[in-house]
């Protein structure tokens, strides 16, 4: 069968979700398509082509499992940190008119389940896959919908990824060493709690690759596992920067 690129992408985010330590709650949020979803959750390639190109987007709804750590944002109200996180993904169409101008993107974002409430139970983030980087108008209306949360509601924050993060399963490339996000317990084994030895580490962008697929935040780290002819196999420790 031949795959058609945005479903490439959607079962892409699948095993993404698996990598940041999320379980799919729904592979089709709104409901677009009235058909069944397979074993997974995922609607079935035929369903998801005709619901993605009458509708431009796909809504999949994830949360945290239970070996999910999440480190606490601090930008964020401190009173968030006692919320469950959601975590939306709007998988847009390549050929999407949602993006055409900030009026069509924000008729996409007033779709985002509770966007705007004063009162949200939970953390919400929402991660964005249009087919190329969108204009700064669609930026700028995306930090309008931002919010830091307060003690009677949860943060709302975006991320924006194109296509190119998800067209293939990128942590099973051969290029990419084996990886992972350190617990808090085990960053204080690793630098003894001493900050300043963190600057000895060598450093890897949020929005690397390897840290968007971890779900990395700033200030954690990221342990690889590098071949060695010596020992087998090597540690090596990056802290994750703006």
């Amino acid at each position: 069968m031949e795959y058609f690129l945005p479903y490439i992408v959607y079962k892409n985010l699948y095993e993404f979700l698996s990598y940041r330590k999320l379980s799919l709650v729904s592979g089709d949020l709104t409901k677009i398509s009235k058909a069944a979803p397979d074993e997974n959750g995922l609607l079935k390639q035929g369903d998801f082509t005709t619901a993605i190109q009458y509708n431009g987007y796909i809504m999949m709804e994830a949360s945290d499992t239970p070996e999910k750590s999440r480190r606490v944002i601090n930008d964020m109200h401190p009173e968030t940190g006692k919320k469950p996180t959601k975590t939306i993904l709007v998988l847009l169409d390549q050929y999407s008119n949602h993006t055409d101008s900030a009026q069509d993107f924000n008729k996409l974002l007033n779709k985002l389940p509770n966007i705007g409430s004063s009162h949200l139970e939970h953390n919400m983030d929402v991660i964005i896959i249009p087919y190329e980087n969108p204009s700064s108008n669609i930026v700028n209306k995306l930090l309008e919908h931002t919010s830091n949360g307060s003690e009677d509601s949860g943060y709302v924050r975006f991320m924006l990824y194109s296509y190119a993060f998800f067209t293939s399963n990128k942590m099973k490339s051969s290029s990419i060493a084996p990886s992972r996000i350190l617990s808090k317990k085990e960053e204080k084994e690793v630098d003894g709690g001493i900050l300043a030895r963190r600057s000895a580490y060598s450093k890897i962008r949020v929005i690397d690759v390897v840290a968007v697929w971890l779900g990395a935040e700033i200030g954690d780290i990221i342990e690889e596992d590098i071949p060695s002819e010596s020992s087998g196999i090597g540690r090596n420790y990056r802290l994750v920067r703006a």
